[in-house]
């Protein structure tokens, strides 16, 4: 006996320390990957534009150990109020550095920001490890912290070096808060039940003052709660465990930060919502736990849809009571729903907004996808078999919901894709709760824990993901480990099935070793280590892992003829994997991805903004930019800015489109720039070419400002004889926003379509001309433009199509650039200013980093502002919101549709 208990341990000590192994492999592996693109950052650069702002705000920590209530640098005059600005992340930031400058004294607060997503994330896997250990076991744990490590992700680049954003600290957070629930939920000791409670409500508070979508976390334990009231497995020790929860969330989110007072903006809704209806729905139940009437299923499914649609009715009367624009309100949360972020023309002018992210998962996930999908069903199977439910109508309902929601992912049309998403979700939802409703109960439901609830989170955690990310691909980042996940479970249970389920914890270690082992030999192809370390861990960690898979084999009681053929299949993968065909896939995108793409966006643009701040920009400089560049400025250039990425006051945002961007005037936009006490003006080429969005975002209810400016792109020169030549030209992604009349006929906007221009040139008489070639109604038509300018010569043709051919030569006499300009795009200041560098008062070119080209790809002009005599303050420029009798264009620019369905 004693020789049996000390093999037992041994064998259990070396389980754990095999599983440790296999993780550390995994985090290790995942590490390396997110690290490839440091020579990238150069010491100097970080990742996105949010970056620079919590990296800005962490220094000012660092140096004043607090922010200041307003940040005077940032929507100047008024200054961020930073009460309503969620900042945990940079104090986190600004902590670790002061923690970690102890032990290292030449660290930098920038070198911190360059590792913290990647530290997170390491930090996350190994939660994620713990949670899904808990829910399924060790193998599909392991091997899905081992996929989400190598996995394309869709949003590789937002736990990449560098990324100093929120997203790896927010979903740390999101995995503790679900995990310390999950602890406080099935852990039957009242200290230990409590603990765990309030460590969850306060990882759910640290995450509110992080993220203004943190409702979208929170919102998974809410419900799991509300479906077990409506089951009836609703507990005495479950409601207090929830109390506990609630109190520490709302006690942090309403008394740490003044961002969620405000119950009208759809995301302070969404937080307060969910927690509050589940709250009050246990509340109703507490009451009323002595009515005999009724049966706990049916008790609690009357309390739970009472308890829910009063809590909405009253959070939807404070609103009522608090906002005058109850309509609009309404109408904005449930935009806000169907799209999480929003659709207001601001949203709607960023590229990743403009269109459903079905493409994208199927070019990143693939079959993957698939594997994902069918995982989530066999859960759900699992689930109902166990639950007193009519069960074919309870999976159809699931299965509703599910390809309903997979989807309205692909449809290109957002309204058919809403409509989709709606209606199945809906029918999907109603079939499941009818499918308990009409169950004929023999005896009293039972009350006690099913192991098969913990299933529950996890679902609703993936439908989660899927839904976001009909709104946006960056909640992609929130989607992957449940995707891992899935797959996981579904590989697993497979392999068990082959094995009929006798494979036991050490062989499925032994083929995670094995799989592990192919990464890190594909990881030494690619060159992510060096050294002898690593070429002889990879052959032991082979030997070991299979000694680990034949032994588990050994102990399995079955046949030689089915050991054979399981053996045959592990080979088989053995070879597959070894050759690098599919872990090195994964791994090389990773690698190659990280390695070329993920460069500070606009590198060239922020060494010029830092070379700016000690030149031409001098100290107190009031600079008015686009807010792609607000932090971007605040932190190179040390400048003031009026507008940025962090959308406090989205009416400055139309504002400075409308009167600067899209001024018509050059008082118009002096006017706006005077009131502001800008210095400077700041105009780049990508403000040009994405000139379609800004002034969209500018334009009142009928797109008055709505004009486009767009580079031609050379196809192909052919000689027609003589001294003269053709040169094709492509014009990518356009959307036409004149009228065009044709033959006697009016074509409104976004009806007609350029697919090519061709320009001639004659040598002899250096003479220049245009045709543009289009389409309208399925015929075609070739006309030349309203307008050619060669140099700085015009050439006018009043019966032309509307719009612009504007040709800079090179040296040489060839084209250099060629662009197209809609008919009001050249009226408007910004293409005055930059295309054409016309001399406009008040306007003094002091700064340029375009040399042979009009515009170069990162060029960047800036004018010092000399206002004139005869320049006013608008008061009204520094309103913060649409004016009362602005009605329908508040309306329109909230609640805006996407640019080309607006202008068809």
């Amino acid at each position: 006996m004693v020789r049996f208990g000390g093999r037992s341990k041994i064998l259990e000590v070396s389980k754990k320390f095999v599983i440790l192994l296999v993780l550390a492999w995994s985090l290790f592996l995942s590490f390396s990957i997110r690290i490839q693109n440091l020579p990238l950052l150069q010491d100097r650069y970080l990742l996105g534009t949010d970056a620079y702002r919590f990296l800005r705000q962490a220094s000012i920590i660092t140096s004043e150990r607090k922010l200041p209530r307003v940040d005077k640098m940032r929507w100047y005059p008024v200054g961020r109020d930073l009460s309503t600005h969620l900042n945990l992340f940079s104090y986190a930031m600004a902590y670790a550095y002061r923690i970690l400058r102890t032990i290292h004294r030449n660290l930098t607060i920038y070198k911190v920001a360059v590792y913290s997503s990647v530290t997170c994330y390491m930090l996350t896997l190994m939660l994620f490890h713990l949670m899904w250990r808990r829910i399924f076991n060790a193998s599909v744990s392991l091997l899905a912290v081992n996929l989400l490590s190598v996995l394309p992700s869709l949003n590789l680049n937002r736990s990449a070096a560098g990324f100093a954003d929120r997203d790896a600290f927010c979903l740390m957070l999101w995995t503790a808060m679900i995990l310390l629930y999950l602890k406080a939920f099935e852990d039957k000791h009242p200290i230990r039940m409590t603990s765990y409670a309030i460590a969850s409500g306060i990882m759910a508070g640290m995450l509110s003052l992080s993220w203004e979508g943190h409702g979208l976390a929170t919102a998974i334990i809410s419900l799991w709660m509300w479906f077990r009231v409506f089951r009836g497995k609703i507990e005495t020790r479950d409601v207090l465990v929830y109390w506990a929860w609630y109190i520490c969330l709302m006690s942090i989110s309403l008394s740490l930060t003044h961002a969620y007072r405000n119950w009208a903006l759809p995301y302070a809704f969404l937080a307060i919502m969910a927690p509050t209806a589940t709250s009050i729905t246990l509340l109703l139940w507490f009451v009323s736990r002595k009515m005999r009437r009724f049966d706990r299923f049916s008790k609690g499914a009357i309390i739970s849809v009472i308890g829910w649609i009063g809590a909405i009715s009253l959070l939807l009367l404070v609103i009522s009571l608090k906002n005058a624009y109850i309509g609009e309100t309404f109408r904005s949360i449930l935009d806000n729903f169907l799209t999480p972020l929003g659709r207001s023309r601001l949203m709607r002018s960023v590229i990743e907004l403009t269109g459903i992210s079905g493409e994208s998962f199927v070019r990143r996930y693939s079959v993957i996808l698939l594997l994902a999908s069918a995982s989530s069903t066999v859960l759900a199977y699992r689930f109902f078999s166990g639950e007193p439910v009519n069960f074919p109508l309870a999976v159809i309902g699931f299965e509703a919901v599910l390809c309903g929601t997979l989807v309205s992912l692909f449809l290109h049309s957002r309204k058919i894709s809403d409509t989709v998403y709606i209606i199945s979700t809906l029918a999907g939802l109603t079939m499941i709760f009818t499918a308990y409703l009409i169950y004929k109960k023999d005896e009293e439901m039972s009350s006690e824990y099913d192991e098969r609830e913990r299933y529950f989170p996890i679902l609703i955690w993936f439908f989660i993901g899927l839904f976001t990310t009909r709104g946006a691909g960056r909640y992609g980042f929130f989607l992957d480990p449940l995707i891992a996940l899935m797959c996981s479970f579904i590989l697993i249970e497979s392999l068990r099935f082959i094995a009929q389920r006798r494979t036991g914890l050490i062989s499925e270690l032994g083929m995670i070793g094995i799989l592990i082992a192919s990464e890190l030999y594909a990881g030494i192809r690619l060159s992510l280590w060096n050294g002898l370390f690593q070429w002889t861990l990879l052959p032991l960690t082979a030997l070991i892992s299979t000694f680990a898979l034949v032994y588990g084999l050994s102990q399995i009681k079955i046949s030689n003829y089915r050991r054979a053929c399981y053996l045959t299949i592990v080979l088989i993968l053995i070879l597959f994997i070894g050759s690098d065909t599919f872990h090195r896939g994964f791994i090389r995108s990773n690698v190659e991805v990280t390695r070329q793409r993920f460069m500070p966006i606009f590198r060239e643009t922020q060494r010029s903004l830092a070379e700016i701040g000690s030149g031409p920009l001098g100290e107190g400089s009031v600079v008015a930019a686009w807010w792609d560049y607000g932090s971007v400025l605040n932190w190179f250039a040390k400048c003031t800015t009026i507008v940025d990425e962090d959308h406090y006051i989205p009416y400055w945002i139309f504002l400075i489109a409308r009167h600067v961007f899209s001024a018509a005037s050059p008082k118009e936009a002096l006017e706006f720039l005077y009131t502001h006490r800008a210095t400077h003006l700041m105009i780049t080429t990508r403000e040009i070419l994405a000139l379609t969005g800004i002034t969209y975002t500018g334009s009142d209810t009928s797109f008055d400002r709505l004009a486009s400016v767009y580079s031609l792109i050379p196809i192909g020169t052919r000689k027609m004889g003589g001294s003269n030549e053709v040169t094709d030209f492509a014009i990518r992604g356009f959307t036409s926003t004149d009228e065009m009349e044709l033959e006697g006929e009016r074509f409104p906007p976004g009806s007609w379509r350029i697919r090519k221009i061709s320009i001639s040139r004659d040598k002899n008489n250096n003479s220049w001309s245009a045709v543009i070639h289009g389409q309208v109604n399925g015929r075609s038509f070739s006309k030349p433009p309203r307008e050619f300018q060669f140099k700085e010569n015009r050439i006018q043709n009043e019966n032309g199509l509307p719009g612009l051919i504007a040709v800079f030569p090179s040296e040489a006499g060839g084209i250099l650039q060629a662009f197209y300009v809609s008919e009001k795009a050249k009226h408007l200041l910004a293409v005055r200013l930059y295309l054409f560098k016309e001399k406009i008062p008040g306007f003094k070119l002091i700064y340029d980093t375009n040399t042979s080209v009009r515009c170069d790809r990162n060029g960047i002009r800036i004018w010092k502002l000399d206002y004139p005599p005869d320049i006013r303050e608008k008061n009204e420029y520094l309103a913060r919101d649409f004016p009362l009798g602005e009605k329908k264009l508040r309306k329109a620019w909230r609640h805006g549709d996407f640019i080309k369905e607006d202008l068809r």
